[in-house]
């Protein structure tokens, strides 16, 4: 016990950034609000996928529940660069609710469906990387 008189806070388990960003990003996707606040839900949910974006860019650890497949082809690569970039352009959009609220929406199933493959086993998005040098 410190000389305060508090207990120290139990360390709380956690995984790593980019895991907590992409639970976050889910979160703010999948539960956008009313379409009166979506602007402020496409900024959130925009400076999150950011955040990630510069970490995963950076080569920070990925997401504990992420499984990439380093030997997937050109082709899955492809794919999987597409959905990134449709996630992406889909948080870039500017304007009110009439326009934010579609591109919320189409934020959150091309980043659902980025997810999932991250998650089942795909090549990474070329901005994040590309299979290791050896």
């Amino acid at each position: 016990m410190s000389g305060s008189g508090t207990p120290p806070t139990p360390a709380r388990p956690r995984g790593t950034l980019a895991e907590e960003l992409v639970r976050g990003l889910g979160f703010l996707l999948n539960t956008p609000g009313k379409p009166v606040h979506a602007r402020t839900s496409l900024n959130r949910a925009d400076m999150t996928f950011t955040r990630l974006d510069r970490l995963l860019r950076a080569g920070r650890a990925l997401p504990n529940s992420w499984r990439v497949d380093w030997d997937a082809s050109v082709w899955e690569q492809e794919r999987v660069t597409l959905m990134y970039d449709e996630v992406s352009e889909a948080l870039r959009t500017l304007g009110g609710s009439v326009v934010s609220w579609p591109a919320l929406q189409r934020a959150g199933d091309y980043w659902g469906r980025l997810d999932t493959a991250m998650r089942t086993g795909s090549p990474l998005p070329e901005p994040w990387g590309s299979r290791p040098r050896e």
